[in-house]
């Protein structure tokens, strides 16, 4: 049995993590769906995708690169911790934050 999980995006698009996806990741599925829904910065990036940054725990981040393919849906393409997420791509930032 196929399952998958639902995050709601910062403009408001239900993103999917389907299960075929989840594999890809090396991250809890709770921290990925909060990411998308809760990030610190959300970058713009290749081919019409946007990556939910969240800080954690020892300066690193949380990167999940999703797609929005119309205002009803949009997936998961992939998460991964990183030490450092290119500033001048972010398009979107929380309150409090430089």
């Amino acid at each position: 049995m196929k399952f998958s999980f639902t995050a709601t995006s910062m403009n408001g698009v239900p993103i999917r993590l389907l299960a075929e996806r989840w594999s890809h990741t090396n991250a809890c599925c709770d921290d990925v769906l909060g990411t998308i829904e809760r990030p610190d910065y959300v970058l713009r990036a290749r081919h019409n995708t946007q990556i939910a940054v969240r800080r954690m725990a020892g300066g690193r981040y949380l990167r999940v690169r999703y797609s929005e393919l119309s205002s009803r849906q949009g997936f998961v393409i992939s998460a991964r911790i990183a030490s450092s997420f290119d500033e001048l791509a972010v398009i979107w930032r929380a309150r409090g934050l430089r």
